[in-house]
């Protein structure tokens, strides 16, 4: 049996979760999914070809700079 990692994420990859503008004074909190197209190390590239990620099926191609000029026009923060 092939033994379980501790965690999905490699400690030289970026982290999970990026936050802009974290002391933003807005009560508004911006949550964006798929802003990249990175994967866990461990997942591979989930059986989809290298070429699909280049396309939005691994990524909403402009949502992380949309949504950055969003959080600094609301001065919001951005996870």
């Amino acid at each position: 049996m092939e033994e379980v990692p501790d965690s999905l994420l490699a400690t030289d990859k970026p982290a999970a979760v990026a936050v802009h503008n974290e002391n933003g004074p807005s009560s508004l909190l911006i949550v964006v999914d798929h802003a990249d197209n990175l994967t866990p190390q461990a997942f591979g590239r989930l059986g989809i070809p290298e070429s699909e990620y280049l396309n939005p099926i691994a990524s909403d191609i402009g949502v992380a700079e949309a949504s950055r000029v969003l959080a600094e026009a609301l001065d919001a923060t951005l996870a």
